[in-house]
């Protein structure tokens, strides 16, 4: 079992902190959507950024990145709270700039995916829209509420179910790799441009199309890790993949459902209800995802791997 660092625990102590300054009144507040979001750069992305650079363990930047971000949501719209939000995008830039710099090597040394290296490209996406939503501005036309879902999807779904993708496909066959790993790059931005042309009243059937891709590529990834769940792990990487894998499958369920809406409506599947819900269960599918991965025995796996081969 790996060691967690003991930043961990200060950047445990800093998201309750967080959350706890927030104080959301309920799921369906837009509060809540805040808190989850902050929860990405404090908590969740440093807990990630290792499994796609196992050498660094731990990162400065994401340690002052990740807190300004926080602090710049308690405090009220303007430029104060812009400003810290910018060096949290600055922050994403620099780690897609070293990640591009070094993505040959990585992919040449260790099969970095594609997935590795897009979510590093869309982190910056969700760090703008955050900025923008700081700002109060509202890009093309967009409500407020959109904006600061974008930016949620952009860390979420953009980097951290891309990052426990890529790392469960370094121990998958060669056939799901091909297939899920493009699933999810493509996913991402689909999702995004379905979003934007439904504002703009464009085609109901690209952001159909667009969720069930995303999804598709989200179930994959829960699958992988249910399956893999049931090797001689600890009992913290099975249960934490386990009910990870669960609450990922759901809320990509509701996804599809939710894209599918123009032709099958369901009245509750109204926005406050979709970040309530399916934003808390992505939150913790990929969260848990990403706490099992912490625990991991990479050794061990690998033994059983050669151990299975003839």
């Amino acid at each position: 079992m790996k060691t967690i660092h003991y930043f961990f625990w200060i950047r445990l102590v800093a998201a309750l902190f967080f959350i706890f300054v927030l104080a959301p009144s309920s799921a369906f507040s837009i509060s809540w959507v805040q808190s989850l979001l902050v929860l990405a750069p404090l908590l969740l992305i440093p807990l990630a950024y290792p499994l796609i650079k196992p050498s660094q363990s731990f990162s400065l930047s994401l340690l002052f990145g990740g807190l300004a971000f926080g602090i710049s949501y308690l405090l009220p719209l303007g430029y104060w709270a812009a400003g810290l939000a910018l060096v949290w995008l600055l922050c994403t830039l620099l780690l897609a700039w070293n990640q591009i710099h070094h993505y040959r090597q990585q992919q040449k040394e260790s099969g970095t995916s594609y997935a590795g290296l897009a979510a590093f490209l869309y982190l910056p996406i969700g760090a703008a829209w955050a900025l923008a939503d700081r700002l109060g501005l509202q890009p093309m036309g967009f409500q407020s509420t959109i904006v600061l879902l974008t930016a949620v999807h952009f860390h979420y779904a953009g980097f951290l179910l891309l990052v426990v993708g890529h790392r469960i496909l370094t121990f998958s066959p060669l056939a799901y790799k091909i297939s899920w790993d493009l699933l999810l790059v493509v996913g991402v931005p689909l999702v995004a441009l379905g979003i934007t042309l439904s504002q703009w009243n464009g085609p109901a059937w690209i952001e159909t199309l667009s969720a069930t891709v995303m999804a598709i590529g989200g179930l994959g990834v829960a699958l992988l890790h249910l399956m893999s769940s049931r090797q001689n792990q600890s009992a913290i990487v099975r249960w934490a993949w386990r009910v990870g894998a669960l609450c990922l499958s759901i809320g990509m369920c509701l996804a599809v459902a939710y894209g599918w809406r123009p032709f099958f409506p369901l009245d509750f599947l109204s926005i406050p209800w979709m970040y309530a819900v399916h934003g808390t269960l992505n939150f913790l599918g990929v969260g848990l995802l990403v706490i099992g991965w912490c625990f991991f025995d990479e050794t061990q796996a690998q033994r059983q791997s050669s151990g299975r081969r003839p």
